[in-house]
């Protein structure tokens, strides 16, 4: 990676400049091996020379974002990072696909780290009428279980299947929400109204 970093300078000291295509590479790469704050430079760089950054893009700094380390602080500001970048995706016009979606959201919930995060992004993204897809919210769904939330997971999957939001998921989430909510003692009536 370093090699390509230094032919990039070496180009832009001979005032030849990437291409899109290798903007989106370098981006990649750059976030493959955790260099978040080089790839963003790179992004900012690619904004400002005239090239619309994609769904490539953006998806390899959440993804990036997301899975760069495993101390819970540092996974919190990834995960306000990964939000930013969402956001400025929406204000640039360019819709995030499903595998942004996924990214952001499987590396906002893993090792149980920022659900809330998560949840907070799904729903949005619901707001904004982005379809998330059926691996994502079953990965969300799964955990809220995991961390004895199955009240919320039952919560979040009702109201996806009932405004018809959601195209496939697991077909053993409707059993591993039920499981959960029976572990926690939840009687129908009192915790699945609250």
């Amino acid at each position: 990676m370093d090699t390509a970093v230094n032919l990039m300078e070496e180009m832009a000291v001979m005032g030849l400049y990437p291409d899109l295509i290798t903007y989106v590479g370098m981006i990649k790469g750059l976030c493959a091996f955790e260099r978040l704050e080089e790839a963003r430079r790179l992004f900012d760089e690619m904004s400002c020379r005239g090239y619309f950054p994609n769904n490539v893009v953006y998806s390899a700094l959440i993804d990036g974002a997301c899975h760069a380390g495993n101390l819970d602080m540092a996974m919190e500001l990834r995960a306000i990072e990964a939000v930013k970048i969402l956001d400025h995706m929406s204000s640039e016009g360019c819709a995030p696909n499903w595998v942004t979606v996924s990214n952001l959201i499987d590396g906002l919930i893993a090792e149980g780290h920022n659900i809330w995060e998560a949840e907070k992004v799904v729903k949005k993204l619901l707001e904004n009428g982005v379809q998330p897809s059926g691996l994502a919210i079953s990965s969300l769904i799964r955990e809220f279980c995991l961390i004895k939330r199955s009240i919320d997971a039952y919560g979040c999957l009702f109201e996806l299947v009932k405004d018809d939001r959601l195209l496939t998921i697991d077909s053993d989430l409707h059993s591993v929400v039920l499981a959960g909510l029976l572990e926690e003692g939840c009687s129908g009536e009192r915790s699945l109204s609250q």
